[in-house]
């Protein structure tokens, strides 16, 4: 099946209350106001912000009436500097700011009486609370990611975020090719939301992602568990994926996990081990004799490797990436004719690459190409059903395909104004076939009294309607 959804977002923004989250939710802003010692509020004031080599990372603006500035589409990469600078005062500086994605980073500067040579350097200091949005996200940045025990999944990932809940557990990267759905606060699944860079991706059945997606591709993973912004057309949990942006200086990156049968590890007790094992058949247990009523990884392997940096120093920058994954395991409920256990076998390739474009100060165009290819080798068509049972050839081979095309142009009309044009395009193909030993003619058939699918699998050549969608991406 061929699905093809567009998505065409128009924004033109007026910015006099710091709200720039509502405008651009891959992006994020630093505003504040500036003060004497006294704390009256200084109009007039040149603030400048600074982060040589990035995109929109050199900019400079005015305090208004108010004492107020603010920076726009700030892109979650590094750390920023705000300077502020009025004749007759000392020049006040703020440096190591981190600015993530939907989030305004409030830095109120302070200038007392001096000369403007002399310079008051603050770091280190804790953020001001971000009182423009009342969201609450948790954002896990791209050290933070490489850090964690977890595989390269957005779904395992999601497990360690405070009030999320996942429909499964991944033990040991079992689950790590598999989607499934996450919830907060007691949300619906169907409340769920997937961003990449501030578009949506969800799939039309509204509870799954279109894509599967290498985490390493993207700067930041943030996970929005609750008060997210009308704009975000979700009360439950959003993932909000902030993808790669490169800079004037070049990186590269390669990521490798693994595990083998060496490293499976079993807590059946002898009482849960019997009771499991009385509904396996007969012809199952005489061709494994030493037969575990759980799922045995035999090999997992995740490989992710990229590189950014500039093609135009200061005007153009790019950022590729890659990663090759594999997931063999035995399944529970399917064995082979000769009885023996069946296979479950996976393969996902991804690869992205994206090209920012600063055409003028105030002009900015990025378009990221993002391709998946997800096959499961063979595929029970009762997901969630452990008392059924597969013969080998009556699993079928899913193969999945998912690209996605965005392309974005921000520009700053006027001090006050920002309008943002984006145009997202994915178009999932989803393709299902029989076995190769499955030989034209053969019968699909199915024993009630062992509850076990033979010869073929049942299925719609043509492929399912849009409502079959859910369940076939799990």
């Amino acid at each position: 099946m061929k699905a093809t959804v567009f998505v065409v977002t128009v924004a033109l923004g007026l910015c006099p209350a710091l709200a720039p989250s509502a405008i651009a939710q891959e992006a994020g802003a630093i505003s504040g106001t500036v003060t004497d010692s006294t704390g009256a509020v200084l109009p007039g004031v040149a603030v400048i912000l600074s982060n040589p080599g990035t995109i929109g990372g050199s900019q400079q603006a005015v305090s208004d009436e108010r004492g107020t500035y603010q920076f726009t589409k700030l892109v979650p990469s590094g750390t920023y500097s705000v300077k502020a600078e009025l004749t007759g005062f000392r020049a006040a500086v703020r440096d190591r700011i981190i600015v993530n994605a939907a989030v305004t980073v409030r830095v109120d500067l302070r200038l007392d009486v001096g000369s403007v040579s002399d310079t008051v350097t603050v770091t280190g200091q804790v953020p001001l609370l971000d009182t423009t949005s009342v969201s609450h996200q948790t954002v896990l940045d791209r050290q933070t990611l490489e850090a964690l025990p977890t595989s390269n999944d957005i779904w395992s990932i999601g497990r360690i975020v405070p009030s999320v809940v996942m429909s499964r557990y991944d033990v040991g990267g079992s689950e790590s090719l598999s989607q499934y759905q996450g919830g907060v606060h007691g949300s619906s699944w169907t409340d769920s939301g997937y961003l990449v860079d501030g578009l949506d991706t969800t799939n039309p059945s509204g509870t799954t992602s279109a894509s599967y997606f290498d985490v390493a591709m993207f700067e930041e993973t943030n996970y929005m568990a609750g008060n997210a912004g009308a704009e975000y057309e979700k009360g439950g949990l959003v993932y909000n994926l902030v993808s790669k942006t490169g800079t004037n200086n070049v990186h590269g990156w390669f990521i490798g996990t693994g595990s083998n049968r060496g490293m499976n590890a079993s807590n059946l007790s002898p009482e849960l081990r019997a009771d499991l094992l009385a509904s396996v058949p007969a012809k199952v247990l005489q061709a494994n004799p030493n037969f575990s009523p759980s799922a045995q990884l035999l090999r997992y392997y995740d490989t992710s490797f990229g590189v950014n940096g500039p093609i135009v120093r200061d005007t153009l920058w790019f950022a590729v990436s890659g990663e090759v994954k594999r997931l063999d395991q035995l399944r529970v409920g399917a064995f082979n004719l000769d009885g023996t256990q069946g296979l479950d076998d996976n393969t996902q390739n991804n690869h992205s690459w994206k090209v920012s474009w600063q055409a003028t100060q105030g002009n900015q165009v990025h378009y990221l190409h993002q391709f998946n290819n997800r096959v499961n080798l063979h595929r029970a068509n009762t997901l969630g059903q452990v008392t059924q049972f597969y013969e080998s050839r009556a699993m079928l081979v899913q193969d999945l395909e998912s690209p996605i095309d965005q392309l974005k142009w921000t520009s700053t009309l006027a001090p006050k104004i920002l309008m943002d044009i984006a145009a997202s395009r994915y178009y999932p193909v989803i393709v299902r076939s029989q076995q190769p030993e499955v030989k034209p003619g053969d019968v699909p058939g199915f024993d009630s009294v062992t509850n076990t699918f033979l010869v073929a699998q049942e299925f719609t050549r043509a492929g399912p309607s849009s409502r079959d969608i859910t369940s076939m991406l799990e």
